[in-house]
């Protein structure tokens, strides 16, 4: 894969990341990350070529949107799992309180 190849490619996949992200597709990342991890290998260690650049600004502003994002379906999810906790203890505690009247 070329330079720009490279690049453009990233900056492609960070615009599917947050299609799938705004999708609630999340079990689809793993599979995008595989790909990014392929492109990121082509990437060369110094990007001159100034389009090339602006590309990877774009996937790196991306980048940052997506981050924010799966840190807050991640707080919401905590969140889920607390109330169903909670919700269990609940449950718990009424079916022993049966068991013993």
């Amino acid at each position: 894969m070329s330079d720009a190849r490279a690049a453009n490619a990233l900056q492609t996949l960070a615009e599917e990341e947050l299609g799938l992200i705004a999708a609630g597709r999340f079990d689809d990342l793993a599979e995008l990350q595989g790909r990014r991890d392929d492109v990121l290998a082509a990437l060369p260690e110094l990007v001159v070529d100034p389009a090339d650049r602006e590309a990877l600004a774009r996937a790196h502003a991306m980048q940052v949107q997506i981050t924010a994002l799966l840190e807050r379906a991640t707080s919401e999810m905590a969140a889920r799992i607390a109330q169903l906790d909670h919700g269990r203890t609940s449950v718990r505690a009424y079916a022993n309180a049966l068991k013993q009247a």
